[in-house]
C-alpha cells in the first residue's frame, strides 16, 4: 500500500496552460514574453494558432473556436490539468471553454467581451513593435484579411455569455488605459462570473497589450505565475 501512495506521488498529474491569441497580426508572438517567462519556470505552454492570416478563406467563426476546443480536448483527454489564459478575442474564447470544458483556472488578459477599436486589436500591436530589422520583413506579420473583422465579431457575439457560465477560478488583467478595450467591460463581467474564487486586477495606465507594457509587463508575469502556482488567492 505504502509503495502504491508513493508511486503516486512520484507522479503528480500534468498541468498544461494554454494561451488563446486575440484579434491580432502578431497571433502567438501576442505571447512571447510569456512563453520565454513561463519556459524558465518550467511551465508547460501550449499556443493554439486560432486563423490563418494568409488564408482569405478562414471565415468560420467556428472554425476558429474550433481550434481551441480541440487543444483543451486532447488534454482533457489525456487527464491533464488545463489552466486557460485568453488575451482579447482569445479571452472571450477561453471563457466560453472553461464554462463548458474540464478547466482548472481562467486567466483573462483585456478580454474582448465589448470592442471599442477593431482596426486596433489588429494593427496596434504589430505597429508597437516596429524595427528597422523588421521593416526589412514586412510579410513577417501580413495585414489581416477585410473579411476576419466580421469574423471577429461573430466569435464574441457567440460566447460573450457563456462567462456567466464559468465557475473555476479566475483572475482578469485590465490596463486603465486599454486603447481597444474598455476597462469597464472587464469590470462588467467580473461582476457576472459566478466563480467563488475571482479577482479583477486594474493595472493603472496600460493599454491593450499588457504583457508588452514597459512598466507592468514583469508585474503581469509574476502575477499570472503566482496565480498557475496556486501562490495567489481571492
Amino acid at each position: 500500500m505504502f509503495e502504491f501512495l508513493k508511486s503516486k506521488k512520484q507522479n503528480p498529474r500534468r498541468t498544461v496552460v494554454v494561451a488563446l491569441h486575440g484579434f491580432g497580426r502578431r497571433r502567438t508572438d501576442e505571447f512571447l514574453p510569456l512563453k520565454n517567462f513561463l519556459a524558465e519556470k518550467k511551465i508547460e505552454l501550449i499556443l493554439p494558432e486560432l486563423f490563418n492570416p494568409r488564408n482569405p478563406q478562414d471565415v468560420d467563426p467556428q472554425k476558429w473556436i474550433q481550434r481551441a476546443e480541440e487543444v483543451v480536448d486532447e488534454l482533457s483527454a489525456q487527464n491533464a490539468d488545463v489552466i486557460l489564459i485568453g488575451f482579447s478575442m482569445g479571452g472571450v474564447i477561453a471563457a466560453h471553454l472553461a464554462a463548458v470544458k474540464p478547466v482548472k483556472k481562467l486567466i483573462l488578459l483585456a478580454p474582448a467581451f465589448n470592442y471599442i477599436n477593431v482596426g486596433n486589436a489588429a494593427d496596434l500591436i504589430t505597429g508597437w513593435f516596429s524595427s528597422p530589422n523588421k521593416k526589412e520583413q514586412p510579410d513577417q506579420y501580413p495585414p489581416l484579411p477585410a473579411d476576419f473583422t466580421s469574423v471577429f465579431m461573430n466569435v464574441v457575439d457567440l460566447l460573450k455569455q457563456d462567462a456567466v457560465l464559468v465557475d473555476c477560478p479566475v483572475m482578469i488583467l485590465h490596463g486603465t488605459e486599454d486603447e481597444t478595450i474598455a476597462v469597464s467591460s472587464s469590470r462588467k463581467i467580473y461582476k457576472k462570473i459566478p466563480a467563488a474564487q475571482k479577482g479583477l486586477i486594474l493595472l493603472e495606465g496600460v493599454g491593450h497589450a499588457i504583457l508588452d507594457d514597459p512598466v507592468y509587463a514583469s508585474m503581469a508575469l509574476h502575477t499570472i505565475a503566482a496565480f498557475i502556482d496556486g501562490q495567489i488567492h481571492f
